[in-house]
């Protein structure tokens, strides 16, 4: 029973993907809210709904993105945990793969808002690439920096611009 409970969870989040694709800018707020409830409820439990749920439930989030794009941003303080144990799971290499295009559709989606996350997702990607006999996941990493127009690219390019702190006002400026 708790095997069918799994699979129907996972066909769940497939098609609420599905619906969220295909409705694009026209999912409400309001239809977001429950979605994004429901998803993260379902990331709380982590791979305890085994790899396949979580990889369904990242590629939900990431329609959702898609499709609320800046206004996804009041989802990212309670989803960037999972987001972000999702990344350093390298152990599931799927889960770690669909993770790399959720901070994709994230970066592209939020643009300079998702900046407060980016130094960690890097850190992660970093330590993604780092993982040996992982050559998709490798892939999936290198491809993320290198999309052209991709937010990962993008973010990673105006973090560049930051100079560090002034010494004496300790003021970040822009270069």
């Amino acid at each position: 029973e708790a095997q069918a409970l799994l699979e129907q969870e996972g066909e769940i989040c497939s098609t609420l993907t599905a619906i969220t694709v295909k409705l694009e800018s026209a999912v409400t707020a309001d239809a977001a809210n429950a979605m994004m409830e429901c998803y993260l409820q379902v990331c709380e439990r982590g791979t305890a709904g085994g790899d396949v749920v979580l990889e369904e439930v990242l590629l939900a989030i990431s329609a959702l993105a898609n499709a609320r794009e800046a206004a996804f941003g009041v989802y990212m303080k309670a989803f960037a945990p999972h987001l972000f144990a999702s990344l350093a799971k390298t152990s599931a290499p799927m889960v770690c793969s669909v993770a790399v295009g959720v901070v994709c559709d994230c970066c592209r989606a939020l643009g300079e808002d998702y900046e407060p996350y980016m130094q960690t997702t890097i850190d992660l990607l970093i330590q993604a690439l780092q993982v040996r006999d992982r050559k998709a996941l490798t892939l999936a990493v290198l491809s993320a920096f290198w999309r052209p127009g991709d937010g990962v690219r993008r973010q990673v390019l105006s973090a560049r611009r930051v100079a560090h702190a002034d010494p004496q006002s300790g003021e970040r400026r822009r270069v």
